[in-house]
């Protein structure tokens, strides 16, 4: 193991970054530097207080940052693996937060084991991990796109276990050099679909524009209707409201998670009118922060090859700019 000199002794200023979140553009430059300087192809980083667990790997002659979503991918595979015999799955429960990709779900659909998603923060992963365990299920694995990762060691995000997972992952699969994180993703993508994000966030001078935007824009737009057919050119094909308490595929139209009013939140399910493939999907939820100033959007296209979900992720982008957020009318600095 080599460490970064600049960045081994504690320094509560964090002068070598701008930022001390390894989910931050930039902030593995160092790390990088230090690989690439004596050879090696894999860089692992925690932030300071060891929640958050990230990775960079050399891919050629460019190297590539994971996002959390492509990392905890690969950690759901590896843990899957580890989990054997089959006749365990019926009790085996696997995690993420909602704004995730829920490739989770299709491959439990596919594994036969259980797949559950919970409102953003480990708050609620943790805490239905316990819930989960108390009646008698195991939950291996929960993750957030946020660089977040939870095994069965405490029921939180934590960066050491994560790196120590992560270790025993690339000597199993990739310490040979026949195959890179890269094949193994595009393995798993091959057998349970194709997910790909485009995540990004509006900036906001005015924090009374989210509620604005929501109500006033965005619910006005289906006459307050249960939830709109179509959205530009997607049919909708499922909706939640988390802030009016209404989901469109539960028997009596009430959310599985939990209902907060004074929470902007919103998630679809998306067809193109324009597809004949059942494989063609976008879900996306779009949020307002509750720390800063920002509105969340997060988006996963669905197809069976990898350039066509990117497509009806960035699609779906497009559409939510010009019919909810229209940034230019609102004031607001779009990001992505």
């Amino acid at each position: 193991m080599t460490v970064v000199p600049e960045q081994i002794e504690p320094d509560p200023t964090f002068k070598t970054v701008k930022f001390p979140n390894p989910e931050e553009k930039g902030a593995l430059d160092l790390a990088i530097a230090t690989a690439e300087k004596n050879g090696i192809k894999l860089v692992v980083a925690t932030d300071p207080d060891a929640d958050r667990f990230s990775v960079a790997i050399k891919c050629d002659s460019s190297w590539r940052q994971l996002t959390g979503n492509e990392i905890g991918f690969l950690f759901a595979m590896y843990v899957l693996e580890e989990l054997q015999p089959k006749e365990l799955f019926f009790k085996t429960y696997i995690l993420n937060s909602t704004v995730s990709l829920q490739v989770l779900a299709s491959m439990a659909q596919a594994e036969g084991i259980k797949f559950q998603d919970t409102l953003t923060g480990f708050k609620w992963i943790g805490n239905k991990a316990i819930d989960l365990k108390k009646e008698g299920y195991s939950v291996p694995f929960g993750y957030e796109e946020a660089i977040g990762f939870m095994f069965d060691v405490v029921n939180d995000k934590d960066g050491i276990s994560a790196a120590a997972v992560w270790l025993q992952l690339y000597e199993r699969w990739f310490a040979s050099g026949e195959l890179t994180p890269v094949d193994k993703l595009k393995a798993g993508y091959d057998k349970y679909g194709w997910f790909k994000e485009a995540n990004g966030y509006y900036k906001l001078d005015d924090l009374s524009k989210t509620d604005k935007i929501f109500n006033t824009t965005i619910r006005k737009l289906y006459d307050g209707s249960n939830y709109p057919e179509t959205l530009g050119v997607f049919k909708v094909k499922e909706w939640r409201d988390l802030t009016i308490g209404y989901e469109s595929v539960t028997a009596n139209g009430k959310p599985n998670l939990p209902v907060d009013p004074k929470l902007q939140m919103i998630t679809a399910v998306l067809s193109p009118r324009d597809s004949d493939n059942e494989q063609d999907q976008v879900r996306f939820t779009a949020r307002g922060s509750g720390t800063e100033p920002k509105i969340k959007i997060y988006i996963e296209g669905k197809s069976n090859t990898e350039e066509k979900a990117h497509d009806l992720a960035y699609l779906c982008w497009r559409v939510l700019k010009e019919e909810w957020f229209k940034p230019d009318e609102n004031g607001l600095q779009e990001v992505i």
